[in-house]
């Protein structure tokens, strides 16, 4: 059995079999038992292709410390993640663009932050709280919004977390 840790389906001009991670993946996904994934409307397309897929997300753990917040936090805005997905880097602009302080906690991607947004270096998952309750609020955008079932682990650990999450239709 293998648990599949994100998204697969990531370019919508392109079918389940051309995307990326399924051409270097899909032999070994082809012969497991089972292979749990995050893309709960895309099974049937995986059944295609001959994987034995199943719908299983994930969460928060269970030992995820809450955020608390101060009563006036450092930023508006925490956004985690890289900057290579071009709709988080929108909405983060668009937020800061509002007048919101903005604060980026990432591994640099191909864009580059654009000036007003603080960047910040990347945390690992159990530093999150500490991050997030300086901010008042964390964004979570997707690779997509468009399949059902898909969620990024980044709000499950926003919301398990206690943080008042912006985040785009889709998701449930």
């Amino acid at each position: 059995v293998s648990w599949w840790w994100d998204l697969i389906d990531r370019d919508p001009a392109k079918g389940l079999a051309d995307q990326e991670l399924a051409r270097g993946y899909l032999p070994l996904m082809q012969v497991m038992d089972r292979v749990c994934l995050k893309e709960r409307s895309n099974l049937t397309s995986y059944a295609a292709l001959g994987v034995r897929a199943a719908y299983l997300d994930q969460g928060c753990p269970s030992d995820m410390p809450a955020c608390e917040y101060p009563e006036k936090p450092e930023w508006d805005v925490l956004v985690f993640g890289t900057s290579d997905r071009p709709q988080r880097l929108a909405d983060a602009v668009a937020l800061k663009n509002s007048g919101l302080r903005v604060v980026w906690a990432g591994r640099p991607g191909k864009r580059s932050l654009p000036s007003g947004i603080e960047p910040l270096p990347w945390v690992l998952p159990h530093e999150l709280p500490e991050l997030v309750s300086r901010a008042a609020c964390v964004l979570s955008v997707d690779y997509r919004q468009d399949i059902d079932g898909y969620c990024s682990d980044r709000v499950w650990l926003a919301a398990g977390m206690g943080a008042c999450v912006l985040h785009r239709v889709g998701c449930w």
